[in-house]
């Protein structure tokens, strides 16, 4: 069954997602296909902006289909499924119309990672909005993207403390100003959309964000550290290995193009994920979720 609708009205295409026989929409292999798919039928067409939206009240994206990266998967599956989803989300970037992620609910993970892959972010008024990326509590960090998107949003420092911690953006702790487009009310979207797609600095974006970021701004290194020790020490000791790892991956990447650093991400991707303390804490948590 169809998980994903497509409409076109007044040159404006909207993509909503709605997986059947699932509480919340994750983003499973067959997800991925499907949105490429229909990805790759939109860049046929003209049109003058592409919506990504969910049908699920309460939630976008919760983020990976974690039961395809448990039961020791090879390096080579796992691969296999990270890259899949980095070609739809730079088919996402590359469409030649401005992109609008309309989240009404959670944006987890990959659901987050989907969104910063659209030029602007409209959140609506239900209190269950958060866009986070807890993947450090399995041993791993996010994989499509995350580690080198959210920096050029929202500063290296800001993005570190958020990937180390875990902790979500919601509507007590808001992202910085400049990452969201608007707020607005649950279910009154078009008038917020109209107002993306009126924007001609979409292209200017998008260039922004494929570039490395330069020198200046990169935060001191010591202060940096000193900054991040509380949230360490907060750390599983299981973890901290791979906090640092994570630091590293942020700073270099940062310093690449966003594809050289999404290539880098993806490669310790692979290796954390197919560790034993991966797998033994996404069995824990698939276990409760039964």
């Amino acid at each position: 069954m169809s998980a994903i609708t497509r409409t076109l009205e007044a040159g404006v295409v909207t993509l909503t997602i709605d997986q059947p026989d699932q509480k919340v929409n994750i983003l499973s292999t067959s997800l991925w296909k499907e949105l490429g798919s229909h990805l790759e039928e939109v860049g046929k067409l003209e049109c003058r902006g592409v919506i990504i939206q969910s049908g699920k009240s309460g939630n976008f994206l919760a983020g990976a289909d974690l039961k395809e990266l448990s039961g020791e998967p090879s390096a080579t599956d796992v691969r296999n499924f990270i890259d899949r989803g980095h070609r739809v989300l730079f088919q996402l970037e590359e469409l030649s119309c401005p992109t609008v992620a309309c989240i009404d609910g959670a944006a987890l993970g990959g659901g987050f990672e989907l969104a910063m892959a659209c030029d602007y972010r409209l959140i609506g008024s239900s209190p269950k909005w958060k866009l986070g990326m807890p993947e450090l509590n399995l041993g791993v960090i996010p994989g499509w993207g995350g580690t080198q998107r959210l920096p050029r949003y929202v500063g290296i420092e800001e993005a570190i403390m958020r990937l180390i911690s875990g902790e979500s953006y919601d509507p007590q702790d808001l992202p910085p100003e400049d990452f969201i487009s608007d707020y607005v009310e649950s279910g009154d979207f078009q008038s917020a959309i109209e107002a993306c797609l009126q924007r001609t600095d979409w292209q200017q974006r998008r260039a922004a964000k494929q570039a490395p970021l330069s020198k200046e701004e990169l935060p001191d290194l010591d202060d940096m550290l000193e900054n991040l020790q509380e949230s360490l020490a907060e750390l599983d000791q299981q973890i901290i290995p791979v906090a640092l790892s994570l630091i590293s991956l942020v700073v270099t990447g940062c310093l690449s193009s966003l594809r050289e650093g999404i290539a880098n991400e993806t490669e310790l991707f692979v290796e954390l994920a197919t560790q034993p303390l991966a797998q033994q804490r996404i069995a824990a948590f698939l276990n409760r979720k039964k």
